[in-house]
């Protein structure tokens, strides 16, 4: 197998990512939790013991994926290296913000997709969530009624899953600084380096003033590039080719996307259906419209 320069073969993001190619794949024998899945020898376990909820992990993970790539579409780092799982580039191995973000954004999409598969019943492991204390119901006269989405599950299923890859081979918790890193992003990041105290090991902020993180803060130890050029040690794929925006300032804009290299304008022409109307019975009749776009990309 030959692999791009900066990429590393085995490294598992301790999440589903690297299931998302298997999204066609019919989950209905054990054989099919195997290594080549991207997945760790813990969690190969728990594949074969929930076979029944391995659909639904494989679309948590397309669901990461997604919106990793939705929410950095125009931002200079564009979540586009999660592609390479099982294989990781530079940038979801090195301890940096973006590793945090899909760490963080991976784990939520595994507990929701979970939490939702018991209240629609994919699995018997668990059912419906419990309903609202009446405290919470908004009238007296109203009733909550139908499935609620089994929440305590989809937090206990998704931390197995997650923190299988944060055990070593003795059953003993890791406890590097990028197996702390990782058990504790859920949100959004800020830098930090190790401490110990008394005999314990733990993260806490490197600026000053602050004693800890809070519960809902991603937290990364290592500075990210700019993202501008390639740079295999990094991660960085590069911003040339990217589209952008003339005109407006901030991620997007073509000042800050293309790194001052300038860019070049083109136009793009588009056809589509419009003026679109629905005949009584049964067809609708449409016009043929023509829009010629002009758009920017990065030299």
């Amino acid at each position: 197998m030959v692999l791009n320069r900066g990429m590393h073969p085995g490294v598992c993001l301790g999440l589903t990512l690297a299931l998302y190619r298997r999204a066609h794949r019919a989950w209905t024998t054990t054989r099919n939790c195997s290594k080549s899945s991207g997945l760790a020898a813990r969690q190969l376990r728990l594949c074969r013991d929930n076979l029944d909820l391995m659909p639904t992990v494989v679309h948590s993970a397309l669901v990461g994926m997604e919106t990793c790539q939705n929410q950095f579409r125009d931002w200079r780092w564009n979540c586009s290296s999660v592609l390479s799982v099982p294989n990781l580039n530079n940038d979801l191995i090195r301890g940096t913000r973006e590793q945090a973000y899909v760490y963080g954004i991976s784990s939520a999409a595994l507990v929701h997709s979970v939490s939702r598969a018991c209240s629609i019943g994919v699995t018997t492991k668990c059912s419906c969530g419990p309903l609202p204390r009446p405290i919470d119901e908004p009238e007296k006269d109203f009733k909550w009624g139908g499935c609620g989405d089994d929440v305590k599950f989809g937090l206990s299923f998704g931390e197995q899953f997650t923190d299988a890859t944060l055990i070593n081979k003795k059953g003993k918790t890791k406890h590097s600084k990028k197996s702390m890193m990782n058990r504790h992003n859920f949100r959004v990041g800020r830098e930090v380096k190790r401490k110990r105290k008394k005999k314990m090991k733990i993260l806490v902020p490197k600026r000053r003033g602050r004693s800890q993180f809070r519960s809902d803060e991603l937290v990364y130890y290592e500075r990210s590039p700019d993202y501008c050029k390639p740079d295999a040690k990094t991660g960085s794929v590069g911003t040339e080719g990217r589209q952008c925006t003339m005109g407006t300032r901030g991620r997007g804009s073509c000042a800050s996307m293309c790194c001052g290299r300038g860019q070049y304008n083109y136009t793009q022409v588009i056809t589509e259906r419009c003026g679109c109307k629905y005949f009584w019975c049964c067809y609708v009749k449409c016009k043929t419209c023509t829009k010629v776009l002009k758009l920017n990309r990065c030299r």
